[in-house]
């Protein structure tokens, strides 16, 4: 057990992804958008009275109406975001979706606060929508926030085709089980945008070749050495337990 030179290979592994994940984490996350992505936005018409000027990133997508397969799921601002739609239930929610390295460990939801100062709780429901429409502008607008946790939140908007109902219900009511006809578009400010990343989340998706906006070439390059090097470490470190056991010359 004197020669440990196979363990040179862990000892790099584990090196590079200390480094990495402390050099990563320590980046402020707002620097992956550049400022002309942050002008670069593709909004449905039904958003197009907006003013987007003061959110650093948007997104859009159509609201689900049920099943767990329909959820939508996206990163934005650092955060891994949610919409759960439940028609049967008459359940909309936002959320987060939290991680330990590559493990989900929970789902944190978040509450609505409509343009009147009113919290609607973590849930709205089709009567809820409906109340809170503004019929001048077409659409719905919620503050979403987390109580203990002020620096988490964004602004949702639900928006639909009025030319076609009259009521956001009717256009959650339509579509299909993947995509209604209700629409909702997230903006984050830059107050609400995730300062640093997570170093367990980083390590992740370095081994499992999830870096988020990288080529796949990169991440093999990153990922395949260190799979390989732990590998041959784990094999000599077999080898070594068995013939500690059973004798021989390992």
């Amino acid at each position: 057990m004197g020669d440990i030179s196979e363990m040179r290979g862990l000892i790099v592994v584990g090196c590079f992804l200390f480094m990495a994940s402390f050099l990563i984490a320590g980046i402020y996350s707002d620097l992956g958008y550049s400022a002309e992505s942050k002008r670069q936005m593709n909004i449905p018409e039904y958003f197009e009275g907006l003013d987007l000027g003061s959110y650093t990133v948007t997104y859009n997508n159509s609201v689900p109406q049920d099943g767990i397969e329909n959820d939508k799921t996206w990163n934005l601002g650092g955060y891994n975001w949610i919409i759960a739609g439940r028609l049967s239930t008459d359940v909309l929610r936002v959320g987060i979706n939290r991680y330990w390295w590559i493990f989900w460990v929970g789902t944190q939801w978040l509450y609505f606060k409509n343009t009147e100062g009113i919290d609607r709780g973590a849930q709205l429901t089709r009567a809820i929508l409906d109340a809170d429409f503004d019929v001048t502008e077409g659409q719905v607008k919620y503050k979403v926030f987390y109580p203990t946790d002020p620096k988490v939140g964004c602004d949702i908007y639900f928006g639909f085709n009025v030319s076609l109902y009259d009521w956001p219900s009717e256009a959650w009511e339509n579509g299909t089980a993947q995509n209604s006809d209700l629409k909702f578009l997230q903006g984050i400010g830059l107050e609400q945008i995730a300062t640093t990343y997570n170093a367990w989340n980083i390590i992740g998706q370095i081994l499992f070749f999830q870096m988020p906006e990288t080529h796949w070439i990169v991440k093999a390059i990153l990922a395949a050495p260190i799979w390989i090097a732990m590998a041959y470490t784990a094999f000599i470190l077999v080898l070594r337990a068995v013939g500690a056991i059973f004798g021989g010359g390992a």
